[in-house]
C-alpha cells in the first residue's frame, strides 16, 4: 500500500514500511509555481502555508520514515532505491549463537 499525504492519523496505521520522499525549498517552490492542472500554493499565503508545514511536519515524518530520498532522485533511481531497501529489509538474518 502506498500512502501520500500526511494526517494525524496516519501514524496508527499498520504500515510496514515508511519512505519520505523529500524536496527542497527551492524545488518545492519552483514545483509548486509550475505545475498544471492545481493552481495552490501560487499565492504567497498558500506558499507561506505550504513552507511552514514543511518546515514543522517535516522533521516529524523524518523520525518516523525507515527511508528518507530526495524526490530530485530520477524516478528510475528511487524505485531501484525503494526496491532495495525493502529487500535488505525483508533479507533473513543468519541467527546467532552464544558460545
Amino acid at each position: 500500500m502506498f500512502f501520500a499525504g500526511c494526517s494525524e492519523e496516519q501514524r496508527d496505521l499498520p504500515f510496514d514500511y515508511r519512505i519520505l520522499l523529500t524536496a527542497p525549498e527551492a524545488v518545492l517552490v519552483t514545483r509548486l509555481g509550475t505545475r498544471t492542472g492545481n493552481a495552490y500554493g501560487r499565492t504567497d499565503e498558500q506558499l507561506a502555508q505550504v513552507l511552514g508545514d514543511q518546515a514543522e511536519i517535516e522533521p516529524l515524518l523524518r523520525r518516523a520514515a525507515d527511508l528518507v530520498l530526495a524526490s530530485t532522485t530520477p524516478p528510475a533511481q528511487l524505485a531501484d532505491a525503494i526496491l532495495a531497501a525493502i529487500a535488505e529489509r525483508e533479507r533473513p538474518q543468519p541467527r546467532r549463537f552464544a558460545g
